[in-house]
């Protein structure tokens, strides 16, 4: 309350109401005594918060602490929560653990949420205040605190007097990026951990060329990758597989990260939206290397020629980081596409970016005996078949089809049969699946071909 706002008069004050005036006996004394312990008390006063913390690191006042914020995105925070808690395990002793309510003058209960990792799910706090120390007796507040949905404000507060914030946020940073939850994990542009089906090189036709080229330039290479430093050469290195859909791209990258033990980050038109994200994720995987960052679909991110279509603003991302003033150390990117010819020269046509090209074509027809065979190898009496007329049949197809039309002769008598579990596929009934997809392709060519050209107009 202002001075200047006190009554004149020293006895009375006068409020004026429905019913009249109201006379109030004060004591201006009094008043001014009053307001100065209110003002000293809101100057003086803290919350528990705060007391708790400027007991705990012996300070005067929430002035005298050394903190530092930081931001985590929504996708951080499981990865970030994880390797906290493990890190202040590891290295800290929690004194006390807290939450406090919202406005920091009473306790409430932590709170938990569980999140899944390869490792199995973990309960894990997501507002919660750790008083912790180290071996040497420093003493750190840790707060986490979600904002907005599961972004989180995380900070760190110490006397500066003994130590910096940065001696508990670097000591993370890099156990977060060397030693956590993501190292030799397989997961997307959006840190979010991959689900996927384990499986072998019997899952997929290669010939003998295409499985040595994989395996001396990524599986062993990456085994061996401080070999070539100590030999002075270079630990990245990059693989560019072309085809059309369905010759085994996507497959062939699967059973990579189901063999290799390393760090995988699997990269789509999805989870990269923006610039500064591939930069980012090149920066990560150098930390978790060895690593193998799997970009689908490569032309889908910007990698598209810039002669024919102009510049497009992930482009020069990529090529600085794939090999830019950086340097790329243990890290492998492979990168897939059905339009090599729509790539730009740059991205392409470079050592040091896309070191080897790895053309998955369409299978001929002693491939598509044996892709055939393999599908149906749990059928006993199948050297009744004739794969040969399979093979002829099918020309121009990828695995993906054949993969189909044993699926639909297996569906057809199944239907036939009753579903009884003992059903068997039938060569009469490959023959009409193959047909069926005969049919369907040229029905779908056919559509293709009576659509109006697109024409594109400047205005």
């Amino acid at each position: 309350m202002d001075k200047n706002c006190l009554p004149t008069d020293i006895n009375n004050i006068i409020i004026t109401t429905p019913m009249g005036e109201c006379n109030i006996p004060i004591d201006k004394t009094q008043i001014k005594g009053f307001i100065k312990e209110v003002l000293k008390d809101a100057e003086e006063n803290t919350s528990l918060f705060e007391s708790e913390i400027i007991d705990f690191l012996d300070l005067e006042s929430m002035a005298d602490i050394d903190g530092e914020y930081e931001w985590w995105e929504e996708n951080e925070t499981p990865a970030k929560l994880h390797d906290l808690m493990d890190y202040i395990d590891k290295d800290y002793e929690i004194i006390h653990s807290r939450a406090y309510g919202r406005r920091q003058l009473r306790y409430t209960s932590i709170s938990y949420k569980q999140f899944e990792f390869p490792n199995g799910s973990k309960n894990l706090p997501i507002k919660a205040t750790f008083f912790i120390k180290d071996k040497n007796g420093c003493k750190f507040v840790i707060d986490i605190n979600p904002v907005d949905g599961l972004s989180m404000e995380f900070q760190v507060m110490c006397d500066p007097n003994i130590s910096s914030e940065n001696d508990f946020t670097d000591g993370f940073e890099k156990y977060f990026n060397t030693k956590g939850v993501l190292k030799n994990a397989k997961f997307d542009a959006e840190l979010s951990f991959l689900k996927y089906d384990k499986t072998g090189w019997d899952g997929i036709v290669l010939t003998e060329s295409q499985r040595k080229m994989l395996d001396r330039n990524i599986i062993k290479y990456s085994s061996n990758l401080q070999l070539y430093e100590e030999k002075g050469l270079p630990t990245s290195r990059g693989c560019l597989i072309t085809g059309p859909p369905g010759t085994g791209k996507t497959l062939c990258c699967n059973i990579l990260m189901s063999q290799m033990n390393c760090t995988f980050i699997y990269v789509t038109s999805d989870t990269i939206q923006n610039r500064g994200q591939i930069g980012k994720m090149y920066d990560l995987a150098r930390s978790l290397s060895p690593t193998v960052i799997v970009i689908e679909d490569i032309d889908t991110l910007g990698a598209i020629d810039r002669t024919k279509s102009g510049d497009h603003p992930l482009l020069g991302e990529f090529l600085n980081c794939l090999a830019g003033v950086e340097k790329n150390n243990g890290v492998i990117t492979i990168a897939t596409t059905n339009f090599p010819k729509h790539l730009d020269r740059a991205l392409v046509d470079r050592p040091g970016r896309f070191d080897l090209r790895l053309d998955f074509g369409l299978p001929d027809k002693e491939l598509r005996e044996t892709i055939f065979k393999k599908y149906l190898e749990g059928i006993k009496d199948r050297s009744k078949f004739d794969f040969n007329k399979l093979a002829t049949l099918t020309e121009g197809m990828t695995g993906a089809h054949l993969k189909e039309i044993v699926m639909i002769a297996y569906t057809h008598a199944l239907e036939d049969a009753n579903y009884d579990k003992k059903t068997k596929v039938s060569y009469k009934g490959l023959l009409s699946a193959s047909q069926t997809l005969i049919s369907n392709r040229e029905k779908h060519q056919y559509q293709m071909s009576k659509e109006p050209k697109v024409s594109t107009m400047h205005l």
